[in-house]
């Protein structure tokens, strides 16, 4: 029955089971039967979005001492619970749609830094939840993806900042603020380096 059930929900993927584990397909040609009986004793995973090993850290799993999937397909399938720490589709998906309702992807400053954007039949947003985020694109005036990267996710691109805030961080810091306190202090110095022509900087300004 759950074997059935897992083929039923397309949780099984033979093409990425065998790219990941080439040496399988030589002594099996069931590749589910495989990871059922013996890949997910070794860690293996099922699929891009079944993680074995993220899976079988919940208590109720590791106690069952059954396998994971047959497990997840069992009890858990439809349930909001994870099934892997990576992105998926669903997780964009539904970033998109919290990012619309708060209004928080301005699309006309966006396209202030990719104005080539302006001349193609691409999307805003999914540019900048694809690609922008990449080469630090900022997706608004208050949210600064380099600062968001480097702050919170040690610089990586494995996760789109936007994405990251919205699914799972809402309370973190989007962009770089200075307290009065900081700039004052950061103004002294400046003044006492002697790096500041004021005379010359009114003269710009007139």
């Amino acid at each position: 029955k759950a074997k059935l059930l897992i083929e039923e929900n397309n949780l099984f993927d033979p093409i990425y089971y065998n790219s990941c584990y080439p040496h399988v397909f030589e002594k099996n040609s069931d590749l589910l039967d495989h990871y059922l009986n013996e890949g997910y004793l070794k860690g293996f995973n099922p699929s891009e979005y079944f993680d074995t090993n993220f899976y079988m850290q919940y208590d109720d799993v590791k106690k069952s001492g059954m396998n994971p999937l047959i497990f997840y397909v069992l009890y858990d399938l439809g349930s909001e619970r994870r099934t892997t720490n990576k992105v998926t589709p669903d997780d964009i998906q539904k970033a998109i749609d919290i990012i619309k309702d708060e209004n928080l992807f301005d699309e006309k400053f966006y396209i202030t830094q990719i104005p080539q954007l302006k001349d193609t039949s691409l999307d805003a947003l999914m540019h900048y939840i694809i690609e922008g985020y990449k080469n630090n694109l900022n997706p608004s005036k208050n949210f600064n993806t380099l600062f968001y990267k480097m702050r919170y996710l040690e610089g990586s691109d494995d996760i789109n900042p936007l994405v990251d805030y919205v699914l799972n961080h809402h309370d973190n810091e989007t962009i770089f603020k200075l307290g009065e306190s900081k700039i004052n202090e950061y103004v002294e110095l400046i003044y006492d380096s002697n790096r500041f022509d004021e005379k010359y900087y009114k003269d710009q300004t007139n």
